[in-house]
């Protein structure tokens, strides 16, 4: 699977302790993790923390050719946990300023993408809006995934109608679903009313829904469902959403069948809440899951 991903590369500052993180990357990086060509399209400064995000960033196995250096500071976010749910403080920084040279924008338009990976957060700059969607409109993918990651006051009617038109994968969460609901057609919709919905008018594919403790919700034209997540204990949720996106699509590529896709990232995703940080490192029994799934 060749995947790029669009979107903030920062560090997570919780307890005193910075953790390499921002959505996009750790998508990217999972992606890695269980074998994708996987590049990041991002913004860093030309600092300390910098530095430290594209090392960190590509020890993951995340390819560097889409990120750059702006005259910005390297992002953070200040993240408090109560009872291992997090809440976010997130500093404009260099990923609000995302852009390519001429050798860049030559050599991704000649990838064949088989996953364009963008959220909303990244989306809170007029630059990056811009950026993304010139993008999109040359660029080559057979899917496009949008997590809906409604952060603070970083979002609107415009920028998520704009997402939905390109995206035929969608993820959220079921605090974001009323939400966006709202948003979108005025009135809070059931999650399969909105999927019919979306897809009537938006030639959305697939809805993801997930809900935490209860797992997670599929919709196609074809099919729908529930999986539920294992009881484990958790350490923290920064990243599990994340961990989950990309097991999901990882599998999907793999298996071809939506449920398995969903059932796997499950699977990574409860290893993730049992593990400390965005990106740990997998044990075995992660690859074996997903070989499992294949056969």
């Amino acid at each position: 699977m060749k995947v790029a991903c669009f979107g903030e590369l920062l560090f997570d500052h919780i307890e005193g302790v910075y953790y390499l993180g921002g959505a996009p990357t750790n998508f990217a990086g999972h992606c890695a993790k269980l074998g994708a060509q996987s590049y990041l399209i991002t913004a860093i400064g030309d600092d300390e923390l910098g530095a430290r995000g594209f090392k960190e960033a590509t020890s993951q196995g995340i390819r560097p050719d889409f990120i750059s250096t702006v005259e910005e500071p390297t992002g953070t976010v200040e993240v408090t946990l109560e009872d291992g749910i997090p809440s976010y403080d997130i500093a404009f920084s260099a990923w609000d300023h995302i852009s390519f040279s001429e050798g860049q924008k030559e050599a991704i338009s000649e990838i064949d993408l088989d996953l364009f990976y963008f959220g909303s957060l990244a989306q809170r700059s007029q630059a990056n809006r811009d950026f993304l969607f010139d993008l999109l409109s040359r660029i080559k993918f057979k899917e496009a995934f949008l997590d809906v990651n409604l952060r603070q006051e970083f979002y609107s009617t415009e920028i998520l109608k704009n997402s939905f038109t390109y995206a035929t994968i969608i993820k959220v969460n079921d605090e974001e679903l009323p939400i966006i609901s709202k948003m979108l057609f005025e009135v809070e919709l059931e999650p399969h009313d909105f999927f019919m919905r979306i897809a009537q008018e938006y030639a959305i594919q697939t809805l993801i829904l997930t809900c935490g403790k209860d797992g997670a919700y599929y919709y196609t034209d074809d099919i729908e469902g529930h999986v539920i997540p294992n009881d484990v204990k958790v350490v923290d949720t920064v990243g599990a959403g994340d961990s989950f996106s990309a097991g999901f699509m990882s599998a999907l590529f793999q298996t071809g069948d939506v449920e398995k896709a969903v059932i796997f990232a499950t699977y990574l995703a409860d290893f993730v809440v049992s593990s400390q940080g965005a990106l740990p490192d997998y044990p075995a029994r992660i690859q074996e899951k997903l070989e499992e799934l294949k056969n």
